[in-house]
């Protein structure tokens, strides 16, 4: 059966176990979406050793029911490991990392179930130190994006006398059709996607002097399919500067850009925010509008008395700002904030008695409190903000990432997995938005591998959102929770001793 069934309806397959899995990781498990709708899920394993240098791997697409629709064995090094897919309504696309030869290898597996020769190239020095920090520490790449039904863009750093970006767009054969350098800048400069429209690529370009720095500019870039520069806006006015965190395509195929947005005069990656903001570019890269709302003046008024003195004292990282049908914009985050650390002091403290001791952790970390959701309607006005408790939870830094921003140091705990907001996940009709994040409330259990994981849901039309809740207890040696099709749930769990990987689709109230 092909990747391109995925899309039909079987009979529910509430469960469904991997035996004989080897070497393996749940940041290998994958969801396949297309337009934000759950279509399957992949997973990649090592098998079986074929001898010292060589192994087996599986790669197994499940569709959205559980349904096993193709599965391949692959030899292979055994120092290849799956960095990330992506999968565009057509095709999968894996990108492979060797460590071994310091390779970066794409390969596809398409409609007619045959996966593509391989399609390698050198990695630079900078990618091999990221990738190979990422398998150490497990943690998700977020590169590789499908932009169309034929077109897959990889966007990764190098150095040149300073770091830059650049962008390969990759086929359905996996092959390289085209690269896109930006234009050379004095400062360091890093690329992402935002959106990708029927015509445009929009990305989003960040510059900076140096490492150090705390005062970035932000750009949009829009390219054409074949990778062409089509445009770029600078996301600064005379007042402010503006940090988009998420953008969506409008039915003409302009886009609106959604951020955060900070004094012209402030740096954005050290100081406060001011508010949110919403922009609209047309197709062609023409500013259409703007709109700015305050934490001050539109915001805090809007938040819950009991949670107001909170929301001052926490900064607020915001996973995923959407539009729905209905013209209302939602902003999804979560409050953290930088202390003293007493673990911290207290290691530091027994390093400094002992000659034979040494800390390597901060006097610094991370707290991480409770969830925010903002809703703006369709003229543009806060008209609610609603506070989600949850129990609280700290993450201690490394040496010397106490002096790291508060901002840049948010984005390295959601690449570490440290925030507790899981995904958002939408309907067929974009009707129902679903936002699930875990909780450490405590339940039976051991005390970690224990948690809620709570789902709050919008409806179309209705006031007041759905909520509901459920409980993960396991056994088992690494567990995680991906988005399913609208009103389920899917937990893997990876057994270590008994060599499974179990999958369970579980209903919840939406």
């Amino acid at each position: 059966m092909c990747v391109l069934m995925l899309s039909v309806q079987f009979t529910i397959a509430q469960e469904y176990t991997l035996k004989q899995v080897g070497r393996a990781s749940l940041r290998n498990a994958g969801t396949i979406m297309d337009n934000n709708l759950v279509k399957g899920y992949f997973f990649f394993y090592e098998n079986g050793r074929i001898d010292k240098k060589n192994s087996n791997f599986d790669i197994v697409v499940l569709n959205e029911e559980l349904e096993e629709v193709e599965s391949k064995t692959i030899k292979e090094p055994k120092t290849t490991y799956l960095m990330e897919s992506s999968y565009n309504g057509n095709t999968i696309l894996f990108k492979f990392y060797d460590t071994k030869a310091k390779t970066v290898i794409y390969r596809t597996l398409g409609t007619d179930g045959k996966l593509s020769a391989k399609k390698t190239r050198e990695a630079n020095k900078y990618e091999t130190v990221a990738y190979m920090n990422g398998i150490g520490k497990d943690l998700k790449n977020t590169n590789l994006s499908s932009v169309g039904d034929d077109l897959f863009i990889d966007i990764y750093s190098f150095k040149s006398k300073k770091f830059k970006y650049q962008v390969e767009g990759i086929g359905n054969d996996g092959a390289i059709d085209w690269t896109y350098t930006p234009e050379d800048r004095k400062g360091m400069t890093g690329g992402q996607l935002l959106a990708s429209s029927k015509y445009t690529i929009l990305l989003l370009q960040s510059e900076t002097k140096n490492q150090m720095s705390k005062d970035v500019s932000f750009y949009l870039i829009g390219l054409s399919k074949s990778g062409e520069e089509q445009f770029t806006i600078e996301l600064r006015n005379t007042k402010y500067n503006m940090l988009p965190i998420n953008a969506v395509v409008n039915e003409d195929q302009s886009f609106t850009i959604l951020g955060e947005y900070f004094d012209a005069g402030d740096k954005a990656m050290k100081s406060e925010s001011e508010g949110l903001f919403a922009k609209t570019i047309s197709a062609d890269g023409d500013e259409e509008g703007e709109t700015f709302l305050s934490w001050t003046k539109d915001i805090t008024p809007k938040v819950p008395s009991e949670h107001r003195r909170a929301m001052k004292q926490y900064s607020v990282y915001f996973h995923n700002i959407f539009l729905t049908n209905d013209g209302n914009i939602y902003a999804i985050g979560e409050q953290y904030k930088k202390q003293i650390s007493a673990a911290g002091v207290a290691f530091k403290a027994i390093a400094a008695a002992s000659s034979n001791a040494s800390s390597n952790v901060s006097a610094a970390e991370i707290q991480i409190a409770n969830m925010v959701m903002i809703k703006i309607n369709p003229d543009m006005e806060v008209e609610k903000v609603e506070v989600w408790d949850k129990a609280h939870s700290n993450v201690m830094l490394p040496e010397g990432y106490g002096v790291v921003s508060k901002h840049l140091l948010a984005r390295i705990l959601v690449a570490q997995g440290d925030f507790d907001y899981s995904y958002t996940q939408n309907d067929d009709e974009n009707s129902v938005y679903t936002v699930a994040y875990t909780d450490r409330e405590k339940v039976k259990g051991k005390l970690s591998k224990q948690a809620l994981i709570r789902f709050v849901s919008f409806n179309e039309g209705d006031d007041d959102a759905v909520q509901d809740k459920m409980e993960l207890v396991t056994d088992a040696d690494q567990m995680v929770v991906l988005p399913a099709k609208a009103g389920y749930v899917l937990v893997a769990e990876y057994s270590r001793k008994e060599k499974t990987i179990t999958l369970e689709l579980t209903e919840f109230d939406y």
